[in-house]
């Protein structure tokens, strides 16, 4: 009797392993389409049905790997515009050239903008090569400025804004984003912020922008069922912003869980996105 259960706690613990494996390996090669409707009488008539891809902390990844065709993927979202909110290179090893190639293909697709994330911050040479590569294949880089989105006589304002790794403590943080994003908010015009951090939400609201794309987070690495992401950086446990989009007051963020891998070398539950937004202009 004794040896039956021994052997039934070793079947349940095997049987487990191979479940929660096949959890892992299923989590990071599947790649999710993500989609969502941004609404608000601030975007212009023109702008109504455009689509937006985002992509963030692609950390050098082996797009191969996924079951999915990553640049068919991105196809399928009809981008008028791809926005790529920081991490792209990898300090875990440091590299980036599965990067330069992933985005030699993106801007076959549409338009591409870019803002820095912390990896960028700590990896000088890896972050130079990236931005050699962006200058050949036509990547805008957004730092602490602003740019028009046109179309068809209508305009957004585009903002983007260096990751602040490098500004010290979170004060200071704070201090560097609400310095800098004086001047660059339009009254008259929608505003849209690409910036790698979520954790930042307050400050992003007090700016004054309507919607801003960020990521970082990764969906919290862990996705447990009813409690949702378990680790963040910049928010440690139970983060709060992990994926999605947020509100307050006339702020919308979205949060990307993002592509690649950093310090993890795995994800649970945690599927690599694509995040699609469609804007709805309440004008028309």
């Amino acid at each position: 009797m004794k040896k039956k259960k021994i052997t039934a706690v070793v079947c349940a613990v095997l049987a487990l392993a191979v479940v929660s494996g096949a959890l892992i390996y299923e989590s990071n090669i599947t790649l999710d389409i993500d989609k969502f409707t941004v609404s608000s009488p601030d975007i212009p008539g023109q702008f109504d049905s455009y689509n937006i891809v985002q992509l963030s902390d692609i950390h050098n990844v082996d797009y191969k790997k996924f079951k999915e065709d990553f640049f068919e993927s991105v196809k399928s979202c009809d981008p008028d515009v791809i926005f790529i909110t920081g991490d792209i290179v990898s300090s875990y090893p440091p590299s980036c050239e599965n990067s330069i190639e992933i985005i030699s293909r993106l801007t076959g697709i549409s338009d591409v903008y870019f803002v820095s994330g912390n990896h960028e911050a700590w990896e000088d040479e890896q972050y130079g090569k990236m931005r050699e590569a962006f200058k050949r294949y036509g990547v805008r880089e957004l730092e602490n400025e602003s740019v028009f989105l046109e179309k068809d006589g209508g305009k957004i304002n585009l903002i983007g804004i260096i990751d602040p790794e490098l500004f010290g403590g979170m004060d200071k943080r704070r201090a560097f984003i609400e310095r800098t994003m004086t001047g660059l908010v339009r009254d008259d015009m929608y505003n849209i912020m690409l910036f790698h951090r979520p954790e930042y939400f307050d400050e992003i609201c007090a700016s004054g922008v309507q919607l801003a794309f960020t990521g970082h987070a990764h969906g919290g690495q862990f996705i447990l069922p009813f409690i949702g992401g378990v680790i963040a950086p910049g928010q440690g446990l139970f983060p709060e912003y992990t994926e999605g989009i947020y509100t307050s007051d006339k702020t919308q963020m979205v949060v990307s869980r993002g592509i690649g891998q950093s310090m993890f070398p795995f994800r649970i539950n945690n599927s690599p996105e694509i995040v699609s937004v469609t804007l709805k202009s309440e004008k028309n």
